[in-house]
């Protein structure tokens, strides 16, 4: 792949790529540029605003979707269908109720039949179900 960067201010400021392909590394680009790269959460009355990158789980509770990072649990008030829509490639939806960073994941555990147990870095687990193993399996290369 080959770049090119040209800085200059009579120039409008515009990113073009062409790929023979679509690869992981397009999107995470177009994540990176794009302005849908964070997400506000809330946590004892305040607002965040968290980054995509920093998310390690997202996950139904009560009715209300967590959001969980590395150090801390926040929720968002849209519903996790919504929240699915706009985030980047890097998240995978395991179960019904959860989505993960798969750039988060630890190791996965194949002990319980039909399922895979999933371990992420901050040292939650979840279950991808039986309906979700192929398409894990298939984002993940395995």
């Amino acid at each position: 792949m080959k770049l090119n960067v040209f800085v200059g201010k009579t120039e409008e400021e515009r990113i073009d790529i062409y790929v023979n392909e679509r690869k992981q590394i397009i999107d995470d680009i177009q994540m990176l540029i794009s302005e849908k790269n964070e997400l506000f959460c809330h946590k004892n009355g305040e607002t965040y605003k968290i980054g995509f990158s920093e998310i390690v789980l997202f996950t139904v509770e009560n009715e209300k979707v967590a959001v969980f990072t590395e150090k801390d649990k926040f929720f968002v008030k849209e519903r996790l269908y919504m929240i699915e829509e706009k985030m980047p490639s890097a998240f995978v939806k395991l179960n019904q109720s959860a989505i993960g960073n798969i750039k988060k994941i630890k190791k996965f555990d194949c002990s319980v039949s039909g399922t895979l147990k999933v371990t992420f870095s901050n040292g939650l687990t979840d279950f991808v179900s039986r309906r979700q193993v192929k398409a894990v399996k298939e984002r993940l290369g395995l």
